[in-house]
């Protein structure tokens, strides 16, 4: 394992045998130039994520790109190509349902590799955090103010007012569903930034958008419809942006 080849080395090769430069990677893969010119200077390593998409745009294995495998033509590959080609005949309805799907797959994912890495974590390296509300990325979930309890996280921890769970798939890649969002309390230029909002008794937390005669709570994952608040109607309906998400963290067992 400790003489696999480097990702920046492979990419070098691959793109010399490609005849393709830099800029013409960056169209196809759709991967900045600064991403990539930080992955062949070694400076980065990709995400999985954009491995593929460099696997893709190179017509090369991942495995091949992730120095475990010499086989440029590893039948992985096939098998990434023929999922790709099913996609893209799938019209736009369907393509979201298959993008919604693999969503969930990767989420059960990372969360069953993150519980493989929590058992070796040493308690030095968590930080304790309490968790006084719990918010719904997603249809919405009752707000008690008054509950808490601790968790623990082995990622960096900015400074916060509070935190809260987050419950649902619908800020899916970016807040995953059992994650904790760290809280700033209060809001200043309402135009897309993601909050937790309290809206008639029940927490949300989504991109929230002021548009003068109404407030539009909007999520990531597309399968979930915009949420739409007139301003008429908050005369009588209790409304408040609670504060802005400037992380979530992960829970592990201490």
């Amino acid at each position: 394992m400790n003489n696999k080849t480097s990702i920046e080395k492979r990419l070098k090769e691959i793109m010399l045998i490609r005849n393709i430069n830099l800029s013409k990677l960056s169209d196809i893969s759709k991967i900045s130039k600064s991403s990539l010119h930080s992955y062949l200077k070694g400076k980065n390593k990709p995400k999985q994520n954009n491995i593929y998409k460099l696997s893709m745009a190179l017509n090369v294995p991942e495995a091949y790109l992730m120095g475990w495998t010499d086989d440029i033509n590893s039948s992985n590959n096939s098998l990434l190509e023929k999922i790709n080609n099913n996609v893209i005949k799938l019209n736009s309805k369907n393509q979201n349902k298959t993008l919604n799907y693999t969503n969930e797959l990767l989420n059960s994912q990372n969360k069953s590799i993150g519980n493989n890495i929590n058992e070796n974590i040493g308690n030095e390296d968590i930080t304790e955090i309490l968790v006084t509300e719990k918010a719904a990325a997603g249809t919405g979930y009752s707000y008690y103010g008054e509950e808490s309890e601790i968790y623990y996280t082995s990622d960096d921890v900015p400074n916060h007012d509070f935190a809260t769970r987050i419950t649902g798939d619908s800020m899916s890649p970016k807040l995953l569903d059992g994650d904790i969002a760290l809280i700033s309390a209060g809001y200043d230029g309402v135009n897309g930034q993601i909050y937790l909002v309290d809206y008639d008794g029940k927490s949300f937390i989504k991109k929230v958008y002021n548009e003068g005669t109404r407030y539009v709570l909007r999520s990531i994952n597309p399968k979930y419809d915009d949420i739409i608040l007139y301003l008429t109607d908050l005369e009588d309906i209790y409304f408040n942006i609670i504060g802005r998400v400037i992380k979530s963290v992960t829970p592990v067992q201490k």
